[in-house]
């Protein structure tokens, strides 16, 4: 079976996922998880601080099964889940399927810690399907043509990656 190349210079790929107090204006960061496609991940409670109050029951017990005093218990401060966060991903791009949702919580989080960012949060979703969307070819409805047609598109959508993988890879 032949393969591509490319397909063996793919760079680490990171996708990051929070779950949250609610989905309402005052809610925040209550769970981070982060996963490489190099097999690397990371995952934390976080504690919340004083003027956190906004807390979804419904939540708590159907969705995410975290109660507020595990948080207490076991959740980090929000400057070491910052700092933490900076160590593991900083000069990444980390894909998120809601950049609305997980970068309002990210930014709650950062900013509650009074720390800067050092990564580059992107839509997962809405970066491929914008790419696909205006670069997609026609199937030529023959397997091999299409499959090979198919890792090209894929190729092409990640470049960015690959590009930014280059530019850190030692001489």
């Amino acid at each position: 079976m032949a393969q591509s190349p490319k397909m063996n210079s793919l760079p680490n790929l990171i996708f990051l996922d929070i779950e949250a107090s609610s989905l309402g204006p005052d809610s925040y960061p209550i769970e981070i998880a982060w996963s490489g496609s190099d097999g690397q991940s990371d995952s934390f409670l976080i504690e919340p601080v004083s003027n956190w109050s906004d807390w979804d029951s419904f939540a708590e017990l159907t969705v995410h099964r975290v109660s507020r005093a595990e948080l207490t218990t076991r959740g980090i401060s929000v400057e070491e889940a910052a700092h933490r966060l900076n160590r593991s991903l900083r000069g990444q791009v980390v894909l998120v399927d809601s950049l609305n949702w997980d970068g309002f919580w990210l930014q709650r989080l950062f900013d509650a810690a009074e720390i800067s960012s050092q990564f580059d949060l992107q839509d997962m979703w809405g970066y491929l399907g914008r790419w696909i969307k205006t670069h997609s070819a026609r199937p030529k409805h023959r397997a091999l043509a299409d499959a090979q047609t198919n890792r090209d598109q894929f190729l092409m959508a990640i470049a960015p990656f690959l590009d930014r993988h280059k530019q850190k890879s030692p001489a």
